[in-house]
């Protein structure tokens, strides 16, 4: 898996706000297998799978950020 976000790293997930990655988990889909973050929304605690191949989409934020948001 090679993946540029960590187990405990910040995102901001669009129309969904601050998420924080709980997991990142392999998935048979289709008959590939293919690696996901697992993004637990902090405001709401939905948790959202997103593929590490198009994880630009999120973007990684500082703790200090946060606190202003």
């Amino acid at each position: 898996m090679d993946a540029s976000f960590s187990v405990g790293d910040k995102a901001v997930y669009p129309a969904h706000g601050v998420a924080e990655i709980v997991g990142i988990e392999a998935r048979e889909i289709g008959g590939a297998k293919q690696s996901f973050y697992i993004l637990k929304i902090l405001e709401t605690g939905m948790k959202i799978m997103i593929p590490t191949i198009i994880s630009k989409t999120p973007a990684q934020i500082s703790p200090q950020r946060i606190k202003r948001l």
